[in-house]
């Protein structure tokens, strides 16, 4: 049993340490004996092949504090996981199931890690950093990850509560609570973590939740949760993030409600070029805490929606917000609750190569996600107020008085037109202006 990591050849659960994979048998003794003889050692690449079958077991594996180890079932390279042949499956009611915490280069890969036992509520990969030192580099890549057939959902998938540098790749995640877990505190910290080509479906809370500094979420499939509802990331409250991004994932297959993205009070926000999914009842995207700062939304497509895709509700306090363009295929409601000081651009459409119009016949507040506004004075003279131009440099507005020979003003919710607190220059009908901010006031630059 000696041969393994001094010769550079895994040492085999099996032949070196007596597994049985038959599904039944408790291999306790077996895996903590492979995982003593691996930690007795301090070379790097240490390695520990599982072959195929299937592996009880009531013993943790506990990598914890170590480096360079490396757990390879006979599923590596196996897209996802979910065909892997070599499954480990926890029946204890620990903390967790295999404890990579304080570890260092630590890689898990093509392997189904279950639990069978209803009483589990710990997380199946434990990457957290509790009172030592930091996990990091820790890697799980083509792993199937989850209850077993009988879908036990108290399990956490993998946890990474002041973890750094560490990914999850190329996974799939099935019957969790929370299928990847980041900090639990918003004094803690989970740094430069990748989350990428994974499959997600079947959790009970969310998928993704509490991410910190640095985290990459792309290229991902999300489906529903068990119920149906939405939820590929959200944070509990009080616990915020700094630089997330969230792009290119695919996002569909929702049949009750909830939020697909849920974020709050946080710094450095991208979320763009997702394909977001719809039912009547669910939100695309909600931000449910004060304070945004810097928050980018765009390039997604909001498709067959019919309920919210954007809603702010009543928080306030947002700093650096950019929306659009998006594309939506539906008829929902595309930003909700209170927009004061944001960027929301023009294209946000059913077809974004369109420029966003609106007819009005009386007083009119014009809104942030208008551009073209249409004036007919039929009924005689009103007043249409621009929103504020203070912190919105290059925002554009285009009004046009299409009928009507009652006097169209225009007036603005702050600073001046012109140096004017009005305009009116739109008495006749087939007048226009085109008027555009300098971050303190408006301009015309363009008047017919």
């Amino acid at each position: 049993m000696s041969r393994g990591y001094e010769t550079g050849t895994p040492l085999n659960l099996v032949d070196d340490f007596g597994a049985i994979g038959d599904g039944v048998y408790d291999n306790a003794v077996e895996i903590t004996a492979a995982v003593a003889t691996l930690s007795a050692s301090h070379r790097q690449g240490r390695r520990l092949y599982i072959p195929s079958g299937a592996y009880r077991t009531s013993a943790q594996i506990d990598l914890s504090g170590q480096f360079g180890i490396i757990l390879e079932g006979a599923g590596n390279g196996e897209t996802g996981g979910a065909i892997a042949s070599a499954k480990m499956i926890y029946t204890g009611t620990g903390a967790q199931f295999i404890n990579a915490q304080h570890s260092v280069g630590v890689v898990i890969r093509g392997l189904q890690i279950l639990n069978s036992n209803a009483g589990f509520s710990g997380a199946l990969v434990n990457g957290d950093n509790i009172g030592g030192s930091d996990t990091s580099f820790l890697r799980v890549e083509d792993c199937y990850i989850g209850g077993t057939s009988g879908g036990y959902q108290k399990a956490v998938g993998v946890s990474l509560a002041q973890a750094t540098a560490s990914s999850v790749r190329r996974c799939n995640f099935n019957g969790c609570t929370v299928a990847i877990r980041g900090k639990t505190t918003n004094l803690g910290y989970s740094n430069q973590i990748t989350i990428t080509d994974n499959h997600f479906l079947l959790q009970t809370v969310a998928h993704v939740k509490n991410a910190a500094e640095a985290w990459w979420i792309s290229g991902n499939v999300f489906e529903a949760l068990q119920g149906g509802g939405a939820a590929a990331y959200t944070h509990d409250a009080g616990v915020f993030h700094k630089s997330l991004v969230i792009e290119n994932n695919w996002l569909g297959d929702i049949t009750a409600g909830g939020s697909q993205f849920t974020v709050g009070g946080s710094f450095g926000t991208t979320i763009s070029r997702n394909y977001i999914g719809f039912n009547a009842a669910a939100t695309g995207i909600t931000i449910d805490a004060n304070n945004m700062d810097t928050l980018v939304i765009e390039g997604n497509t909001f498709d067959g929606s019919t309920g919210k895709l954007i809603d702010f509700g009543a928080t306030t306090g947002h700093v650096g917000v950019v929306i659009g363009p998006n594309r939506e295929t539906g008829s929902g409601a595309y930003v909700t609750g209170a927009t004061a000081g944001m960027y929301i651009l023009t294209g946000n459409v059913a077809n974004p190569s369109l420029l966003p119009t609106t007819t009005v016949t009386t007083t009119y507040q014009v809104l942030a996600t208008d551009y073209i506004v249409f004036a007919q004075s039929g009924g005689g003279a009103y007043t249409i107020t621009l929103p504020t131009p203070v912190g919105f440099a290059g925002n554009e507005y285009v009004i046009k008085h299409t009928t009507g020979a009652n006097l169209v003003t225009l007036a603005t919710a702050a600073g001046q037109i012109d140096g004017a607190a009005t305009y009116t220059g739109m008495a006749a009908a087939n007048s226009s202006v085109t008027v555009v901010s300098d971050g303190a006031n408006w301009f015309t630059i363009a008047s017919r």
